[in-house]
């Protein structure tokens, strides 16, 4: 069996090749690409590559996947799709406006760049990652389980599936409107967010709050979160009745008061009348 030469092939190749494959040839290296101006898909996976050449400035899909990547080199404009899971990342470089789809699961990571206006798909699993960062307006998929994530950020309105099971989380941000599918199984989770009327797959098993509520009905699940939300509302309130009353005295009415009736104001209201003056209010100031 003749072996693959990744040189021979490349130079073989016509300048205004737009797809090069080369995924499961054992390879170490990749050669200089940027003579292939209009270079748009690259396929390199399940190869030996520790590092990858410049990116072309047209190429919007790469697939990098399990390799022994230990960097990724500066993202082009254009790139739209980037999978880069199965190797040995330990950051990810900034992410280009374009960028749309990421899968970066089963590495090292244990931060992500900001997201771009555009995202839509975000993989991370299987990293060590604490936190992540902001979602941007578009995102409709995040798979986020197998980190050690110990809350999430507000869900942005358009997200559809979230996978955020075997983490830390004790509790999950309100859920929007159109999100379909939650899996949130194998965390530490004392309570659940209301459900939304969209939603079609809830698993949150190996939870505290499953223990309370244990039912597969999702109708079933949000009638129970709602008298628990309820009660938990009417015990803090309780709770805090004091400091409630305290605040509202010492940083509302109490310097309304002493504004409205400090001495230095009593001549002009003297002169001017007292018709603004409230007696009442100003006697149970100083019962």
């Amino acid at each position: 069996m003749t072996k693959f030469c990744i040189e021979t092939y490349i130079n073989g190749l016509p300048e205004d090749t737009e797809f090069i494959d080369v995924n499961s040839r054992q390879l170490n290296y990749l050669p200089d690409l940027t003579r292939f101006k209009n270079l748009k898909i690259l396929y390199c996976y399940n190869n030996r590559l520790v590092n990858l050449p410049p990116l072309n400035v047209n190429l919007h899909t790469l697939y990098c996947s399990n390799n022994q990547l230990l960097t990724i080199p500066p993202l082009n404009d254009d790139l739209k799709e980037l999978c880069c899971d199965n190797n040995q990342l330990t950051f990810l470089p900034s992410l280009n406006a374009n960028l749309q789809i990421l899968n970066c699961s089963n590495n090292q990571l244990t931060q992500l760049p900001p997201l771009n206006e555009n995202f839509l798909e975000l993989y991370c699993y299987n990293n060590q990652l604490t936190k992540l960062p902001p979602l941007n307006l578009s995102l409709q998929i995040l798979y986020c389980y197998n980190n050690q994530l110990a809350q999430l950020p507000p869900l942005n309105d358009d997200l559809k599936e979230l996978y955020c099971y075997n983490n830390q989380l004790t509790q999950l941000p309100p859920l929007n409107e159109s999100l379909q599918r939650l899996h949130c199984y194998n965390n530490q989770l004392v309570i659940l967010p209301t459900l939304n009327a969209n939603l079609q797959h809830l698993y949150y098993n190996n939870n505290l709050i499953y223990e309370i509520i244990d039912s597969n009905d999702l109708f079933i699940i949000n009638k129970k979160l709602q008298i628990l939300h309820k009660f938990c509302y009417l015990y803090y309130c309780l709770k805090f009745k004091t400091q409630f009353r305290d605040l509202l005295w010492k940083k509302i009415r109490e310097p309304k008061i002493m504004k409205n009736y400090h001495p230095s104001y009593l001549n002009k209201l003297l002169i001017d009348g007292t018709e603004d003056l409230d007696i009442d209010l100003l006697l149970n100031s100083w019962i």
